[in-house]
Formats: C-alpha cells, structure tokens, sequence
C-alpha cells in the first residue's frame, strides 16, 4: 500500500491553530477568516504575516478598510513592528481617479474595477509569498450582490492561486445582517471563524472555530481563545479522543 504523501503547510502564526490544523494551513490556497469587529481577525492576520517574515518570505497586507497607522497601532499595542511586512492602504472610493465622473458606466462598476486593478498591481510589483486583504465587507458593499460578489471572489482566487499565493481573506459580520457566508464557503479552501460572546458574568469570552479545511482532519467544535498583550491571539485546543493531547496524556494512578 501506498503511503500518502502529506501535502506542505504553513504556519499560521498561531501555535495552537496550528495544533487543531494537524501541522498548519495547506500551502498555496485561498482562506476566510471571519468575525464580527473585535474578535482579533487584525491581531490573528498580524501573526499570520509575521510568521511568513520569519520564514524569510515577502509578505502583504492590503487594506480597504483600515489605516497604516492603524495597523501599526494594533502591533505596537504587542509589542510587535510591521518591519518586513508591506501595508497597501487602498480606499475604495479614492480608486477612481476622476472616473466618477463619467456617466456611461454605473459608479459601481467602476469603483469595483478601479480597486481590483489597484489590488492587483500591487500584488504583481511586490510578489509575496502570504497576503492578507482586508476585507471582503468592503468589496460585498460595491458588488450590491451576491452573484457578482461570487464572481470576483473566485477571479482573485484564480488570480492568486497562479501566483502559488497563500492568502487570507478577512470577513467582517455585524450582527442582524446578512453575511452570505454560503457563497464563500464553497469557494475558499478553508474557513476558520472567531467567536465572542459576552456572558452574564465575568468577561468576554473568544473562541474559534475550523468550520472547513479541505483535506486536513483538523479538530472539530469550538476552541477558546484569548487576546493576550505581547502574545497576540492564543487558542487553546480542546482535547478530543485521537488527538495528540489525548493520547499522551499521564498516565494515572487510583487512589483507592
């Protein structure tokens, strides 16, 4: 019998999603990292690059939703810098360069190409190895549907995957809205979300959850997480029968 040959991974930044990934994200594909606003989809997307500039690869974070400053403030808050790491601060509506004022095309188309073109001339000067754009709200809000809002996803899931890119896609869920998340799911090769929830008492509590990750047996169900200062985010595993915290556990002794 032929022994499986396990495809190559990299590491998340995360060392305990590592964990739940059996080793850490299959190389070269397209992830979603979703979350209502504050759940550390920024703190988690940091980690991700960091780890990539630790491995001596270019990395690059585009951004149609938040500032460099921003960005560099959120690092700075751990203790972290964004050496090695490059910050392309797109905006949407700046992308037009006058062509608003043509009338023949509706504005949101041209908004819709003007920021992919942007995006990727930035991809193709750079060429890096991890990306992070942040975020698909943005482009769900130009798009207006979910048909079109597909389309372009799996463009720049083609785009990138010529480029043997490893991408990770924030998406931002506001609660009472509609999140479409069906019409992602069945195009990123995996899907990871991050939970928060305030309980009745005491504080926040964080999870996350690998609701998808094509070909990896990852640990099912919910795993708690924290926002730490200096650490960034950190997930905890839960132990499930056949995982590695399981089966090495001490053994005990009764007490009688």
């Amino acid at each position: 019998m032929t022994e499986r040959k396990k495809q190559p991974v990299v590491s998340s930044g995360i060392a305990g999603l590592d964990e739940i990934l059996r080793g850490g994200l299959p190389a070269s594909n397209f992830y979603i990292v979703q979350g209502d606003p504050g759940a550390g989809k920024t703190t988690a997307a940091l980690q991700f690059l960091r780890a990539g500039v630790a491995a001596g690869e270019r990395c690059i974070y585009v951004s149609l939703s938040q500032t460099a400053a921003e960005l560099q403030a959120i690092a700075s808050s751990h203790g972290w810098t964004l050496d090695g790491i490059r910050v392309e601060e797109l905006s949407a509506s700046e992308t037009l360069s006058g062509a608003a004022d043509q009338t023949i095309f509706q504005t949101a188309d041209l908004r819709l190409d003007e920021t992919r073109k942007a995006i990727e001339r930035a991809i193709e000067e750079h060429k890096p190895h991890r990306l992070v754009y942040d975020s698909l709200l943005e482009i769900r809000l130009i798009t207006g549907d979910t048909p079109r809002f597909r389309r372009e996803l799996i463009g720049f899931k083609a785009f990138l995957a010529k480029r043997g890119i490893v991408a990770v896609l924030l998406d931002t869920q506001t609660s009472g809205g509609d999140h479409n998340g069906e019409e992602i799911e069945g195009i990123a090769h995996g899907v990871i979300r991050l939970d928060k929830s305030l309980e009745d008492y005491g504080g926040v509590r964080r999870r996350v959850e690998v609701s998808k990750m094509r070909g990896v047996p990852f640990a099912d169900g919910y795993h708690d997480m924290a926002i730490r200062e200096g650490e960034g985010v950190v997930v905890f595993p839960r132990i499930v029968p056949g995982s590695p915290a399981e089966v090495t556990k001490p053994q005990l002794i009764k007490s009688g």
